[in-house]
């Protein structure tokens, strides 16, 4: 699973491994939307630096809270 930490002012990528329990997992969208609007950042390298990488995870991130909200969850 990706996380994204800060150290000394530089921004990086790492990826820890956490059981399928822990990790995040979105179920909100349909597949196919969920595919078509996250592929940028679920077939390619992540980059820290792409703005619309930025916006994905962000995007993704409000997503997911809104329907855990929404849900219950």
């Amino acid at each position: 699973m990706p996380k994204i930490q800060s150290k000394d002012g530089k921004v990086e990528t790492i990826f820890k491994s956490v059981g399928r329990n822990d990790a995040t997992t979105f179920t909100g969208l349909c597949s196919e939307h969920d595919r078509r609007m996250f592929e940028p950042i679920d077939k390619a390298t992540i980059n820290v630096l792409d703005e619309e990488h930025l916006f994905l995870f962000a995007y993704r991130s409000v997503l997911r809270e809104l329907h855990a909200d929404a849900t219950g969850a």
